[in-house]
């Protein structure tokens, strides 16, 4: 059985007190352009139940910035620990550079996450539902540098290792025991592009977001599993109104995935941002597809309000994609803004699909 390798530890303590080095070192040079909002969180989501935890929205430029040019940074750590005995830990960021020359963002974060599996492909019953616990550590990170009017170019590099992989019971877990059942490490890197012309990363008003990759997992890193995997998510925001934000939404989603990808790297369909009303990994296969659009309105003071829909579909081959067997999900919300400046929002979400609903209590829109 995989362990949580070494060095990845090593790796991950060294990044999280350089980051935590970075952070301060911010504070002590610009604490005039931090806006920090920290907050009990009241999570929910099926895939949770009720979670109880911290977090905190940390908007800023950094020293030197020229405010005018360059968009504001943030950082929302989060700590979660929910009813389903679940931890979740993680650090996401987003970072710009002197009048957006360069931007970074990724994640640190660990997981002890008993989730459901159903098996892999797009028609798996609910027949086959079997609790799997394990733990999870992870380091991403996007550096991208603006070329001219052509966007960012830059690289990703990923690690992730998943250990301790217990299954509940007898079930199909390990009846068809997919890759990566015993464990998993996996270490990758790969050339990729960005467009952002977003006027606020965290809740978008207007303007374009655009993020292709294309990430090389191999043994060659110190990773024991070697595929490719290709992914784009586009996203369009529009303002309808010049008084109020009443904000149409697009987005969509593409990855495909090739060769021996252990089982939870194949791309899943449902969760709290993408078709909402499905289990977070409901349906899960190498290839996926989805869309969604969300029309945001303002319903009095700091309350808002959201229309949303999406349809997508997993697939093991590019060639069984099928119209078909399109999933979607359809559903309402409500938002309420707990720091109008930086646009720190609190979001509830109910989503119908097809013979499944869920409902979400989350910080900050889906995308």
């Amino acid at each position: 059985m995989y362990c949580c390798n070494t060095n990845l530890q090593s790796l991950i303590y060294k990044i999280l007190l350089i980051f935590i080095f970075f952070t301060f070192n911010i504070f002590a040079q610009a604490t005039k352009n931090f806006s920090i909002t920290p907050l009990p969180v009241i999570y929910y989501s099926p895939e949770t139940r009720l979670g109880l935890g911290a977090a905190a929205a940390m908007v800023f430029r950094l020293p030197d910035s020229d405010s005018a040019r360059t968009t504001k940074s943030n950082i929302q750590p989060f700590f979660i620990y929910t009813l389903n005995k679940q931890l979740m830990s993680n650090i996401p960021y987003t970072i710009f550079g002197n009048q957006n020359k360069w931007r970074t963002e990724g994640e640190l974060a660990y997981f002890y996450f008993p989730e459901f599996y159903f098996g892999l492909g797009n028609n798996t019953p609910e027949s086959t539902k079997q609790l799997v616990s394990f733990k999870w550590l992870r380091f991403l990170n996007k550096t991208g540098f603006k070329i001219n009017n052509l966007g960012y170019w830059g690289w990703i590099a990923e690690a992730v290792s998943q250990w301790d992989v217990r299954p509940q019971g007898m079930g199909i877990f390990q009846q068809n025991p997919p890759l990566g059942s015993q464990g998993s490490f996996i270490t990758g890197t790969g050339p990729l592009w960005m467009w952002d012309s977003r006027d606020y990363v965290m809740d978008a008003h207007k303007g374009w977001f655009g993020d292709v990759s294309l990430t090389y997992f191999n043994k060659g890193l110190g990773g024991r599993a070697e595929f490719w995997r290709f992914r784009t998510d586009f996203r369009y925001y529009y303002n309808l109104s010049k008084k109020k934000p009443h904000i149409l939404a697009f987005q969509a989603i593409t990855q495909f995935t090739f060769g021996d990808a252990p089982y939870r790297h194949q791309p899943p369909l449902g969760g709290d941002q993408m078709l909402r009303g499905y289990y977070w990994g409901r349906y899960r296969a190498n290839h996926y597809v989805a869309l969604q659009t969300e029309l945001r309105f303002p319903i009095y003071k700091r309350f808002r309000g959201a229309i949303f829909a999406a349809a997508g579909q997993v697939s093991p081959s590019l060639s069984q994609f099928m119209i078909s067997q399109i999933r979607w999900t359809a559903g309402v919300g409500l938002r309420f803004v707990i720091h109008r400046a930086d646009r720190v929002n609190i979001r509830a979400d109910q989503g119908f699909g097809n013979n499944t609903d869920g409902f979400y209590l989350n910080l900050g829109e889906a995308f």
